[in-house]
């Protein structure tokens, strides 16, 4: 115990009003934003002249806790404090500011500090050194007073503050559970690469975080304090070490329940460095472009975040079969999935082991992860300087640079152990598939080989895996097509309304992507879980969709020029050069091959009576028996009977098609059919059928476990329907107008939010 009592007092000039100067010592509660040595501050009680605080504030010797008793004298503008020690009650140090006129219409700042006596050791020891470290303290704190002060005219422009939320009835608990466990995040939140978190005391938390950047590009490192109080449900986060453009950052995450159960919330205030925005945003940048940029970033950060807190917590409830229709209380597109989707709105959560059919469950967030990064080295597709944009790679000799950094990642991607998963794998190279079909296609397909051994047999499972990333690579690249020319309407028809008519063919369009996504999805899982069986969907995968992504692509090449591209332009010269390369990967695939399997595999595929009748999925199973083609015939005999979705309500339109198709399954397995029927014709229409299948199946688990509103709306899946039954030559169901409108609807909202064509409409950065 320490008896002696150290006193030290200074005084400082401010040039700043002394009601400016005063007023940031009377308003403790925006002390954690305004000053760095701040985290925390709770007003206990008060009255607007006396209160008392709980304050945590950083030392040289860490975290501190105390109570403050403070009185306030406005009309003298002096601020009388009390230390107190929060376990004993015990009076530890008293203090007085004291604000007074200074010349010029500034002010003078006084702080008088007495510390001691003291049931505790004082820190550091000696009395010397408790004496010199009370004086540095007294000395900081003024400082950080000053430094805030003296930009009091500028100081609305420069604070911050914003809050976004989510609801969910998941557990409470549970939601707490994911805010707290941030040494977790790397695995599971798409932006943040590692953390590293030590405990110091309970509840508080001392974590350094690397990130990715805003704007997905380099890697921000920041430090931070958190402290976690589960009883009253809300975490506070205070960022020590923050980012360059961020003078002062704080966070709190706050559960919040109510009659239909809680709303997470997360409130962000930020005090923003004026000096960084040369560095942070470039020449001629302004404190609204800031504000913009900063409110973006940290609000698509903390949705992403939010989001997956609901699908955390409601993770328990698929067991107890709930499967109510559930929005974001504003209706509005967020981010909760582990890949970074914008449109993702849950139902109920996905199981931890998915559905054989649910390809929509997040993908593992290491591989989107990868993909992002390697979307933020490929950079802008449309800027003309990138040497990997869509100009550079249609000119000669364009391919070179790309071909490096290809080779690069494909090479990393294969060490970290991604060849052995095949959603993984097409997950996390996505985005070279997207710049570059053919070269992207040969460089991973190369590396596949290449590491199966040069100088043996492949096995049987890298031949297939193989075979699969040719659909996957089409589709990936025939969806960027389809955007740019979306895009192209979008920003046509404000000069030329017409043009409006092209977004009728393009929802047609895209609703064949979504056939394709569907059946490569699906046919992926397919050879991760049993590699032994579902032969015949992979095949049909390799049959159905270079077809498909050759129309996606040559209506793109179309669209754009009926919107004024002209033929030198980069998007279109980079469609035709990317339509151009699908007979080269169709020749990668194999097609005879595929069709030999389908034709193989017809006889026997629909089993009697066409496959089993499942209204509801079967259980997730990945042994080896799994019969892929049956359970997907019995997703169409559901369909026939009465939709795709729950049973207790059909999509419009779905069972007509169905039935439709159901009649054509029975002429390719029928008793009456013949081998000679066996020819090649047989085998792609059978591959149509299989396509119709995977579509009903995900669109069905969509609405079940867990997917967008789109997936689980069933607009898209009636209108790919009705797409096949077209080109099967079958007698026309349709037109359904409410379907093609809304398929309309979400390719123009996917492009405003810059998301991806794919099953989870993932955010993306171009």
């Amino acid at each position: 115990m320490s008896s002696q009592v150290h006193v030290a007092e200074h005084a400082i000039s401010v040039a700043a009003p002394v009601g400016v100067v005063y007023g940031l010592l009377a308003d403790p509660l925006r002390w954690p934003v305004l000053f760095p040595s701040y985290v925390h501050v709770e007003r206990i009680d008060g009255d607007g002249f006396r209160e008392l605080l709980h304050l945590w504030d950083m030392t040289s010797d860490g975290l501190r806790a105390l109570h403050v008793r403070r009185h306030l004298h406005p009309h003298t503008r002096t601020v009388e404090t009390e230390r107190i020690e929060p376990l004993t009650q015990q009076v530890t140090g008293r203090g007085v500011w004291r604000v007074t006129p200074g010349s010029g219409g500034g002010s003078v700042l006084t702080l008088r500090r007495e510390l001691g006596p003291s049931p505790f050791p004082v820190p550091s020891a000696g009395a010397g050194e408790a004496a010199q470290v009370l004086d540095t303290e007294v000395r900081a704190r003024l400082d950080e007073v000053r430094a805030v002060a003296e930009r009091w005219e500028r100081l609305d422009e420069l604070l911050l503050a914003f809050s976004d939320s989510v609801h969910t009835n998941g557990p409470p608990e549970l939601v707490y559970d994911f805010l707290q466990r941030v040494e977790d995040w790397p695995d599971l939140v798409p932006h943040i690469e590692w953390t590293e978190v030590s405990t110091d005391a309970s509840g508080v938390q001392v974590v350094d975080i690397d990130s990715t950047a805003w704007d997905g590009g380099d890697t921000v490192t920041s430090g931070a304090v958190r402290l976690c109080f589960p009883a009253a449900g809300y975490i506070v986060h205070k960022d020590v070490v923050p980012p360059e453009i961020l003078a002062g950052h704080t966070v709190q995450w706050s559960l919040l329940p109510d009659s239909s159960g809680l709303t997470a919330v997360c409130t962000h205030s930020v005090m923003l460095r004026e000096e960084a925005l040369v560095s942070f945003l470039g020449a001629g940048a302004t404190l609204t472009d800031a504000r913009h940029e900063v409110r973006t970033g940290l609000g698509q950060a903390s949705a992403e975040i939010l989001g997956l807190a609901k699908w955390h917590a409601r993770a328990p409830c698929a067991a107890w079969g709930d499967h109510a229709d559930r929005t974001d209380e504003e209706g509005t597109p967020m981010g909760v999935s582990g890949q970074g989707s914008l449109l993702r709105d849950e139902r109920a959560a996905a199981p931890a082991v998915a559905p054989p059919f649910h390809a929509a469950a997040p993908l593992p967030p290491a591989a989107t992860r990868r993909a992002r990064r390697l979307e933020g080295l490929l950079g802008d597709p449309r800027d003309r300087a990138n040497p990997y944009g869509h100009h550079a790679l249609t000119l000669p000799g364009g391919l070179p640079a790309l071909n490096g950094i290809a080779a690069s990642e494909v090479r990393s991607a294969g060490e970290s152990g991604y060849f052995g998963g095949a959603e993984a794998l097409v997950a996390a190279l996505r985005p070279l598939f997207r710049r570059d079909l053919a070269l992207g296609h040969a460089t991973v397909t190369g590396a596949l080989f290449e590491a199966d051994g040069p100088d043996g047999p492949m096995s049987a499972r890298t031949v297939e895996l193989a075979r699969l990333l040719g659909p996957a690579a089409l589709s990936a690249a025939a969806g960027t097509a389809l955007r740019a020319a979306v895009r192209a309407v979008s920003e046509g028809e404000r000069k030329t309304p017409g043009l409006s008519r092209w977004r009728a063919s393009l929802a047609r369009s895209f609703a064949d992507l979504a056939a394709c996504e569907s059946l490569t999805a699906v046919a992926l899982r397919s050879l991760t879980r049993s590699p032994g069986t579902g032969q015949a969907l992979r095949a049909a995968a390799g049959c159905v969709v270079p077809g498909l992504a050759a129309e996606i692509l040559d209506e793109s090449v179309l669209t754009l020029g009926e919107c004024g591209h002209e033929p030198g332009s980069a998007a279109l010269r980079w469609c035709a050069k990317t339509a151009a390369e699908v007979s080269y990967v169709r020749e990668t695939i194999g097609m005879a091959n595929c069709r030999a399997e389908l034709m193989h595999e017809l006889p026997s595929s629909a089993g009697p009576g066409g496959g089993r009748v499942a209204a509801r999925p079967t259980a997730a199973r990945g042994d080896a028996d799994f019969d892929w083609a049956a359970e997907l015939h019995g997703v169409l005999d559901a369909a026939a009977a009465h939709g795709s979705g729950d049973a207790d309500r059909p999509v419009p339109g779905q069972t007509r098609a169905a039935r439709r198709l159901l009649a054509e399954r029975r002429l390719l397995t029928g008793a009456d059919r013949s081998m000679a029927q066996a020819g090649t014709a047989a085998a792609e229409r059978y591959a149509q059928l299989l396509t119709v299948c995977a579509v009903l199946a995900v669109h069905r688990d969509a609405a079940l476990y867990g997917g967008s509103r789109f997936l689980a709306s069933g607009a898209w899946s009636t209108l790919a329907l009705t797409r096949a039954v077209q080109r099967l030559g079958l007698p026309p169901v349709g037109p359904f107008v409410e379907a093609q409108a809304a398929v309309e609807a979400e390719l123009d909202s996917r492009d405003r939010l810059r998301a991806d064509c794919d099953l989870h409409a993932t955010r993306i950065l171009w």
